[in-house]
């Protein structure tokens, strides 16, 4: 699905288009109602809209799984989808099974900041509430550790990255 087209290079983002609501649905409708979806991967959705257009989808439809990689922010920080916009997040998460923010995106959608360790322990505080259905969070920047919370557990754990 198309949900945003976006000019950039390695220096920044030039450009953002948003296509219409009604054009993600369009496409949404066209998959689901072809084909039984399996599983789903939302990445930069881009506006309101289209947040609460995937939401409705997502209740409507109830794929078994569903990832959100939230892309909220470009590498070179340009924010991608407005302020705004995040008010329409409650419901989206409660249909997500595995969300996958890097550290800037959790700092946003939890909307605190502090040393990695109290802001992940912040975040599973925050998103126990979000995430009814989840079974789990993972976070990693980069080459740092890749962090793991799991639904009913008060504990995080820690898993330094591969270098394959």
């Amino acid at each position: 699905m198309v949900t945003a087209v976006v000019a950039q290079n390695t220096h920044g983002v030039r450009s953002v288009h948003v296509p219409p609501a009604r054009v993600l649905r369009a496409q949404l409708d066209a998959v689901s109602d072809d084909v039984i979806v399996d599983a789903v991967k939302i990445g930069m959705l881009g506006s309101t809209a289209a947040v609460a257009a995937v939401e409705r989808w997502l209740h409507r439809v109830r794929p078994p799984i569903v990832v959100l990689d939230p892309v909220l922010h470009s590498s070179s920080g340009r924010r991608l989808l407005p302020t705004r916009a995040l008010r329409r997040w409650d419901g989206l998460l409660s249909c997500v099974d595995l969300l996958t923010p890097n550290l800037p995106e959790l700092a946003t959608l939890q909307a605190r900041f502090g040393d990695w360790h109290s802001s992940l322990l912040h975040a599973k505080d925050w998103l126990s509430g979000a995430l009814r259905h989840a079974d789990e969070l993972r976070v990693g920047t980069g080459n740092g550790p890749l962090n793991h919370f799991h639904r009913g557990t008060s504990a995080a754990t820690e898993h330094p990255r591969r270098r394959d």
